[in-house]
């Protein structure tokens, strides 16, 4: 598993979110807006933050810490995932799956533990 999608939803504004692994090892959530909203600004708008991959050590730790007080269970669960880059999606698709925010409540989760982000988006 190194792209799972996070959020979708269909309309005249769709919205999808992805969490993956980039070829060059940082995590990126990125989410992608289509339609009519988006339109209204001149085209479809994409958004991106980006964690750099010496950084995802603080963000495994920072998730296990938040999920071992918000849900042990999955915690549990993760002992079975064999990489940490898949045990790093799993716990954000446990903490983010089904958010329309989710790209945005992950930049302020790092943001509040300290953990560098680049956001950048294009339209």
């Amino acid at each position: 598993m190194k792209k799972l999608q996070l959020y979708q939803s269909r309309g005249k504004t769709s919205r999808s979110i992805w969490a993956e692994i980039a070829s060059d090892g940082d995590l990126v959530l990125s989410c992608k807006d289509v339609g009519q909203a988006p339109r209204k600004l001149l085209s479809n708008y994409e958004f991106f933050v980006r964690v750099p991959v010496t950084s995802k050590d603080a963000v495994y730790q920072a998730l296990v810490d938040k999920l071992s007080i918000d849900n042990p269970k999955a915690v549990e669960k993760l002992k079975s995932v064999k990489s940490q880059d898949d045990k790093l999606i799993e716990m954000i698709s446990i903490m983010y799956r089904g958010k329309s925010d989710a790209v945005d409540d992950f930049q302020r989760f790092m943001q509040k533990k300290g953990i560098p982000t680049k956001f950048f988006s294009y339209s």
